[in-house]
């Protein structure tokens, strides 16, 4: 069976991009376009989000960039 973890990266305004932490994870897709998202992580800047498929073997360079 394929599991997917949707990651939501963010950096704290104001802080260099090296800072980038994890704002949230979740098994569904996130829009971070929806307002509610914005709205709750409106500290932060330069959101993105990445999609892991946990039946794979990890390659940390993928999951990185």
């Amino acid at each position: 069976m394929r599991k997917i973890e949707y990651i939501l990266w963010g950096v704290e305004i104001g802080q260099p991009d090296y800072m980038e932490e994890i704002l949230y994870t979740s098994d569904k897709t996130i829009d971070v376009n929806n307002e509610r998202v914005i709205e709750i992580f409106k500290d932060y800047d330069k959101l993105r989000l990445s999609k892991v498929d946990l039946s794979q073997k990890p390659n940390f360079i993928n999951t990185i960039n």
